[in-house]
């Protein structure tokens, strides 16, 4: 092809570099780079903010107290004081904390005699100060302060502790998201503006390649992974990832005193600076090689565009190389009333930009990222039909061949349904009309434990009355042949798993439950997407274990069960009246017409 017929196609333009070579690129190629932040996830009702994530510490730390709470005692005037102490603070309790009284937290921290985690008191003061905080920018300012200090050298706080302070902290986040935020539904709105093929610049017929560039841990764009989606990366990392670690820090290169942070002999300084942790993966390596293919579009979906990726953000945004970007399209918050974020955003990307008229040429303003809710919210029980997985029967596959010849509702195996998830506190009370403190936030996700006479007793009783269906307990045989994973079955020792290695990321038992229950749904389900088939609670089952007739039987395993009793052909047995087990639970199943 000769050079006249290039031009002529107008396939390519041609750039004459100063030592005479010749870069040749093509013109009517356009990718799109999808930035995820924290508001994407928020729009997805899941509480990963630093607000919810503290929230949540504090709670957790009053649990901790009631469990420790005579560990300690101490006597002064005649009053006894309770010491609860770990490695984040020193709580002198003057009396127990009543758990339902929304002030809880307040109260509980009134009380601190000693942060030993002095970090978590900064935070502490920004929150009292602003009521909301960004901890890795907090972490910039103490090691901005950590920085003079070493020059004046007249405090105690060194880097080596900060840093200590900064990794608990993130442990805690890290817990935080991987085992009490809830796996999100996808929202239409959204879905609508990704298949949305059709460039700013009409000069470009579609995208030829779309990026989802998540700067969150947490995988909520999985929703939206479509054959229109070519590649996702995590920049920052994802949670319990050996390959993807998360990076959390700081990584704005652009401020005054980072060269001064850059010159210290002391590496501590450089621990947590974000553009030393993207080597440590390929994800940074992956993004330059995606926007080095073409020119590329970027929405932004929830993105704060904080100052803590003001460097990374402001190469996407001002890359003056043989690719550019070309647009910036915001999708905001739409809060009703007239009421959006969309002017904040733009504060905040101003800050990205060095030359002001690149951030008046690049940005527009598109349509709300989530619509305000227009539609009624279901009622608990009318969502339970929403979680109901069917299961097909297949008496020649290998759950089904599995099946001990003792379970006596094995030769009455047919199509049915069973549950997602274990009934939780939350929807026990909703239907029996309960007001308890099990009911108040953060018990209401946790399974319930209850006999299998209450069960069968009230409870069913009250659910069909309410929805109209017919739940039911699920037979033994509708148990194993689900946790085995149906038709779909892998032929795992587990519910989900083969090896006792793996059994953590499926079930909580007593290797990694800390003694107690855990919100369901949190780890992986099994081969047909159900939740806890082992592990968090045992569960109770519709059918007689002996001839007499005295005991129910109970299936799975729990918070406390040891990991050989965790495997799905264990078999056990309980008095279906109320007693001292607080340790079953149940799942619901139905017939299928």
């Amino acid at each position: 092809m000769f050079l006249t017929d290039i031009l002529a196609g107008n396939e390519f333009v041609v750039i004459f570099a100063s030592n005479k070579k010749m870069n040749i690129m093509a013109t009517n190629t356009l990718n799109r780079i999808i930035l995820i932040g924290n508001g994407f996830d928020l729009a997805h009702g899941l509480k990963t903010s630093y607000n919810d994530f503290i929230k949540d510490f504090w709670q957790n730390e009053i649990d901790k107290s009631y469990e420790m709470r005579l560990l300690k005692t101490e006597v002064t005037d005649g009053k006894a004081y309770y010491i609860f102490e770990d490695d984040f603070v020193v709580v002198e309790l003057k009396d127990f904390i009543d758990v339902e009284d929304e002030k809880n937290i307040d109260v509980f921290k009134k009380n601190i005699i000693q942060y030993k985690n002095k970090f978590l008191r900064v935070i502490e003061l920004e929150l009292y100060e602003k009521k909301w905080c960004d901890i890795e920018n907090l972490y910039y300012k103490e090691l901005i302060r950590c920085l003079n200090l070493k020059k004046n050298e007249n405090d105690d706080y060194s880097i080596k502790q900060l840093n200590d302070d900064f990794e608990a902290i993130r442990e805690e986040l890290e817990e935080y998201l991987y085992f009490t935020i809830p796996k999100p539904t996808h929202i239409t709105n959204i879905q609508n503006h990704l298949k949305n093929t059709s460039p700013f610049d009409k000069k470009y017929i579609s995208y030829d390649k779309t990026l989802f560039l998540n700067f969150n841990y947490t995988n909520t764009e999985s929703l939206y992974i479509e054959s229109t989606i070519d590649k996702v990366i995590h920049i920052h990392g994802e949670l319990r990832s050996e390959e993807n670690e998360i990076i959390f820090g700081y990584g704005d290169e652009l401020d005054d005193y980072y060269k001064d942070i850059e010159k210290q002999e002391h590496k501590e300084f450089q621990e947590n600076l974000k553009h030393i942790n993207y080597l440590k993966t390929k994800n940074y390596e992956d993004l330059l090689n995606f926007m080095n293919e073409a020119d590329y579009e970027i929405y932004i979906f929830g993105h704060s565009c904080g100052n803590s990726d003001r460097t990374l953000l402001n190469f996407m945004f001002e890359n003056d190389g043989l690719t550019q970007c070309k647009k910036i399209r915001i999708f905001y918050h739409d809060m009703g009333g007239n009421k959006t974020n969309y002017n904040d955003i733009i504060k905040d990307i101003s800050r990205q930009f060095n030359k002001k008229s690149k951030l008046r040429e690049l940005v527009t303003k598109e349509k709300p990222l989530k619509e305000p809710e227009q539609k009624l919210q279901k009622k608990l029980w009318e969502e339970i039909e929403d979680y109901m997985v069917e299961v097909k029967v297949d008496k020649t596959c290998p759950a089904y061949k599995a099946l001990d010849k003792n379970i006596s509702s094995k030769k009455d195996l047919e199509n049915f349904g069973i549950s997602k998830y274990l009934v939780t506190k939350e929807l026990w009370h909703s239907i029996m009309n309960e007001k308890t403190r099990e009911f108040i936030s953060p018990y209401k996700q946790l399974p319930i434990n209850v006999s299998w006479s209450e069960i069968k007793g009230t409870f069913i009783e009250k659910l069909n009355k309410k929805t109209g269906k017919e739940y039911r307990l699920p037979t033994e045989a509708e148990w194993e042949y689900a946790a085995r994973g149906g038709i779909k079955s892998k032929n795992y020792e587990y519910a989900g798993c083969n090896t006792e290695k793996e059994l953590k990321f499926y079930a909580w038992y007593d290797e990694n439950s800390t003694n107690r229950t855990h919100p369901i749904g949190q780890l992986k389900p099994n081969e047909l997407d159900l939740y806890d088939m082992i592990g968090n609670t045992r569960e109770w089952c519709e059918d007689w274990y002996d001839s007499n007739k005295t005991k129910r039987i109970i299936r799975g395993s729990s918070w406390k069960t040891n990991a050989k009793y965790c495997l799905v052909s264990y078999r056990n047995c309980s008095v279906p009246v109320p007693n001292n087990n607080n340790d079953i639970g149940f799942r619901l199943a139905c017939s299928l017409k």
